[in-house]
């Protein structure tokens, strides 16, 4: 622990320590609306998982190297992209988390009849335990950033244009944290993954 925090600072390591479970409650609960909703609204539900289908149906055409690619490539760049951009006082991080949860509730509540709990468990944890430790520390960062935008402006009055320049050492230290630690979680997930969706 005394290494890690010698390379990348005490301050990201504590904020990624206090803000991820944070960052996983809101998925968390988020979660628990999406299966809600599906069971007060199941046709509206479908209707809408069905759409989403249909939107990545070009996947099928994609060989498993590159459907690999894609899905390293679309984690990584929507967990970066929402950790930086926590930084405009949290609303896209909280948006994020928020979309996403409801989106992977919908979808286990609605495969759920289908699949069961054993496979549930098989398409989703193996990866997914990489994957949104990874999301959960990007996201984590990203609170971070945000609550220390809503300072810096509170404490000392500074322009939006002034926030950036003076949290520019902050968002270096995510950005460091982000290559170091959350981009190897997000490959180890693509690579699981993809080899589960090529054996299925």
């Amino acid at each position: 622990m005394k290494k890690i925090k010698e390379k990348f600072g005490s301050e990201v390591i504590g904020a990624v320590k206090f803000y991820s479970p944070i960052a996983f409650i809101i998925f968390y609960f988020s979660f628990l609306v999406g299966i809600i909703f599906v069971a007060l609204n199941p046709e509206a539900s479908t209707n809408y998982l069905t759409r989403v289908v249909e939107e990545l149906s070009f996947l099928t055409s994609l060989n498993t190297l590159q459907l690999g690619v894609f899905i390293f490539l679309n984690n990584l760049v929507k967990t970066f992209l929402f950790m930086i951009m926590g930084v405009l006082f949290v609303v896209p991080t909280v948006l994020f988390l928020v979309i996403n949860g409801l989106v992977l509730g919908i979808v286990v509540a609605i495969s759920y009849p289908q699949l069961g709990v054993g496979g549930l468990f098989h398409s989703l944890f193996f990866h997914g335990i990489f994957e949104l430790t990874a999301v959960f520390m990007g996201s984590g960062l990203g609170l971070w950033l945000g609550i220390s935008s809503f300072d810096i402006l509170k404490k000392k009055k500074k322009s939006l244009q002034n926030i950036f320049s003076v949290m520019e050492i902050q968002i270096k230290k995510s950005c460091y944290f982000f290559i170091y630690l959350i981009l190897p979680l997000i490959l180890v997930a693509a690579i699981i993954e993809t080899a589960m969706i090529f054996f299925l």
